[in-house]
């Protein structure tokens, strides 16, 4: 019995695919269904525009972790939070942080809800909560509008999610992994398989997307899909496989640390943080909500009139096309193509990353590509629209 195999090749730029690179996948391409340029909605939401076919701006899927007290798994802990966060700074030293971290994040995933807590400030963390991956994909009505993972639910069909990725969920290996997973249970038992292939990633924010890194890494990838394939086929004869790069990756040419700035906003003005306001650093955006709604506009006119946040972004939020969102931020500045905030709640400023995504609108690598192979009629798309890879699937568990 034939089966469709979905590979998320995260941050897999339409730059990437070469004939010298990438043969196979460049072969996959040209015999297969092939869109030359992906373009995501607006934020880090990628999946849920896949799963559910419907755009982040329409859905309400934009930031992976939105404002939502009602919903975090640290509500009830705030006692505990300022204890560890006094701790934290009695003793300033990063292997004792990080350890404190990585203990807390253990103690949370016991929760079905688990938010990781990254880099975000202790006293912040019952705020949050997670948007897209709060629930559990295999139960209905995970996301708030119909999903593939619905659907098959109501036609009984099955999909393999074990190689899959999520915040809600803990590290499952690496790319070998995680590829090894689905040889070693692939069976008629399942429709749809899912992958998810982090190389691409991991290597274009370390090193960034021009890289000779990168460029040794397509060419590794490559033929670990090809292998891949070939191992499948000789299980599953005939299936259909669609390789996904949800977006691109832009070189980081400035940082700016917006912390300092929000810093120097309470110093000059009588604003405080957790009184006044809170706020979230994602790497290419700052989003802002008003917690006191007796300033006015204060925080707002303060931010607008900061010249290094004018020089390096854009104030979304003040956008015609901009749908007040609570959860996603009264407040919203995105930042220039190229532009990295840094720290931000997922990266300290010793990272040093090289590249990143998500931008509002990229200069450089802002698309992906998508390639379906196997029983496929051979078609060429010039650009297509991510939510639209939902058609590409459905069709496996309808």
């Amino acid at each position: 019995m034939a089966a469709k195999v979905f590979f998320l090749m995260d941050a897999f730029s339409s730059d990437y695919l070469s004939e010298e690179d990438t043969p196979f996948l460049f072969n996959c391409a040209n015999e297969g269904e092939f869109t030359k340029r992906i373009t995501n909605g607006f934020g880090f939401c990628e999946r849920a525009e896949i799963f559910t076919g419907i755009s982040s701006i329409d859905s309400n899927y934009i930031s992976a972790i939105g404002y939502c007290p009602d919903r975090s798994p640290y509500k009830k802990l705030s006692l505990f939070l300022k204890l560890i966060s006094f701790v934290d700074k009695c003793i300033p030293i990063s292997v004792f942080r990080k350890i404190l971290r990585r203990l807390l994040a253990l103690l949370i995933y016991r929760n079905k809800h688990a938010l990781n807590p990254y880099q975000i400030p202790y006293q912040m963390l019952k705020y949050f909560a997670l948007t897209e991956d709060y629930n559990d994909s295999s139960e209905m009505h995970a996301l708030r509008h119909e999903s593939i993972f619905d659907i098959a639910l109501i036609n009984s069909k099955k999909i393999h999610q074990n190689s899959f990725t999520g915040l809600n969920k803990k590290n499952n290996g690496t790319d070998d992994n995680r590829l090894a997973v689905v040889l070693d249970e692939c069976s008629n038992d399942y429709s749809l398989y899912l992958i998810y292939i982090s190389t691409m990633d991991a290597c274009g924010h370390k090193f960034g997307p021009k890289s000779l890194q990168v460029k040794q890494a397509l060419k590794e990838l490559d033929t670990k899909l090809q292998r891949f394939v070939s191992d499948f086929e000789k299980k599953l004869p005939e299936s259909t496989y669609v390789f996904l790069g949800d977006h691109g990756m832009t070189t980081i040419n400035d940082r700016i640390d917006i912390k300092s700035i929000l810093m120097q906003m309470e110093k000059n003005t009588k604003l405080r943080i957790h009184k006044d306001y809170i706020y979230f650093l994602d790497s290419t955006m700052l989003r802002v909500w008003v917690l006191n709604k007796n300033i006015n506009d204060e925080i707002e006119i303060y931010l607008e009139s900061d010249p290094v946040l004018n020089g390096n972004g854009i104030f979304y939020s003040k956008l015609p096309e901009y749908k007040p969102n609570r959860e996603l931020g009264d407040i919203v500045w995105c930042a220039n193509s190229g532009i990295l905030v840094s720290p931000d709640f997922f990266h300290t400023s010793n990272d040093n990353l090289k590249g990143m995504h998500g931008y509002l609108n990229a200069d450089e690598g802002g698309t992906g590509m998508c390639i379906k192979y196997g029983n496929v009629k051979k078609k060429v798309y010039e650009e297509r629209e991510l939510h639209c890879v939902f058609d590409d699937l459905v069709d496996s568990v309808n």
